[in-house]
């Protein structure tokens, strides 16, 4: 029996649900035996049926001073509690979930061991912004992917920018499914979750749903709704908003009053209780990914959607754009401007009621978690015989 040790260093969020879904899916084979290394705050601790040991440093605070020093601090921490754990450890594979590339220089030649393989899951091939340094980081982060013994993506466009940007990774990549987020139905039905929002029950309704970031792109989403005279569609935006800054809700208030948008939108500032979500997918027509496009990573939002059958709006983020021109789940729009996104909206809502235009059967066929452990399961066999 191989026996396979997850890195988990974030407690929660899509990563975090991406492991524990994982890690659920393999410890059904009878042929691997999973454990995952976390800390105390992880988030599907109670529902594991896998081994756990959530002996990392918390990371979380309430105070976002307090939580920026923790994250810093785990850079250093966690990988090192890590290694520390994995010493008393006999296992074949350590799969790292997230990667403290900050830190990489520090514990790599203790992690690369004789005795094991040392795989990783890429959700983003680069990242977006800095912790201290971009160059510290991005030489440490291209040097983990080229030690890696195997690396996982989602996508044909994360496989092609991983070999770009970490060249010495050839022959090592491997694409699997992200798998579909599965929450549970809603028990009412569109119309009354509409009176219930105060939404008029012939406004087609898009949904933005998750937290709310700067590479989510809302800004431009919202100014394109504005550019809309006739048929404009109504907007939820349901999520965590940031408590200051330009993702902060005021900023967002200020900025849909400035576009004539307040009859137009609706704001759920806050974390979405699992039994909420379909509530929330039940009212909408349509789900709204209109992320830039330099975002790269596969989307946990898209994968709610896929969940719910609602079509999605995305524009040419790599591996959105694939996901959904390949599956036929959605549109995708000429660019990530709101003139881009504008007309696109205009398209979209003729096709919503067309049968047969979205195609979310395969895609749940195909993008499934038992596939995914299949793929992940045959890489580590095929490392540990070779």
């Amino acid at each position: 029996m191989l026996r396979v040790l997850f890195y988990q260093f974030f407690p929660g969020g899509g990563i975090g649900r991406y492991t524990h879904l994982l890690a659920s899916e393999l410890n059904r084979h009878s042929e691997v035996d999973v454990e995952l290394v976390c800390s105390p705050e992880y988030h599907h601790l109670a529902e594991a049926d896998y081994r756990v040991w959530p002996g990392l440093a918390p990371i979380g605070a309430k105070n976002p001073l307090v939580r920026k020093a923790k994250f810093l601090m785990g850079q250093w921490r966690n990988p090192r509690r890590f290694v520390g754990y994995l010493r008393d450890q006999e296992c074949d594979v350590v799969h790292f979930s997230n990667i403290n590339h900050l830190t990489y220089r520090f514990w790599r030649n203790q992690i690369h061991r004789p005795s094991h393989k040392v795989v990783a899951t890429v959700h983003d091939v680069r990242r977006a912004g800095k912790i201290l340094n971009r160059r510290w980081e991005s030489r440490w982060l291209r040097c983990f992917y080229e030690d890696a013994d195997a690396l996982f993506v989602h996508s044909e466009k994360q496989l092609s920018d991983l070999l770009e940007y970490a060249p010495g990774a050839s022959g090592r990549i491997h694409k699997v499914p992200h798998g579909v987020y599965a929450y549970p139905p809603s028990n009412s039905d569109r119309h009354a979750m509409r009176a219930k929002w105060g939404i008029a029950p012939d406004r087609t309704v898009g949904l933005h749903f998750g937290m709310i970031r700067a590479d989510k792109n809302l800004p431009a989403l919202l100014e394109a709704l504005s550019m809309l005279r006739v048929n404009r569609p109504f907007l939820v935006i349901a999520g965590r908003m940031a408590e200051r800054g330009q993702e902060s809700e005021s900023v967002f208030r200020s900025l849909i009053e400035s576009l004539q948008l307040t009859q137009d939108v609706l704001i759920v500032n806050r974390f979405i209780d699992e039994n909420e979500v379909g509530d929330l997918y039940q009212l909408a027509d349509f789900g709204c990914l209109t992320y830039r496009s330099d975002f790269t990573s596969q989307s946990g939002v898209l994968n709610v959607a896929a969940h719910f059958d609602l079509p999605v709006l995305v524009t040419p983020a790599p591996t959105l754009a694939e996901t959904v021109e390949e599956y036929r789940i959605g549109r995708v729009c000429a660019g990530d401007t709101a003139e881009a996104i504008a007309s696109e909206l205009r398209k979209l809502s003729s096709t919503l009621s067309r049968s047969g235009e979205f195609d979310f059967e395969r895609y749940r066929r195909e993008q499934s978690w038992q596939t995914n452990a299949r793929r992940t399961l045959a890489v580590y066999q095929q490392l540990s015989a070779g």
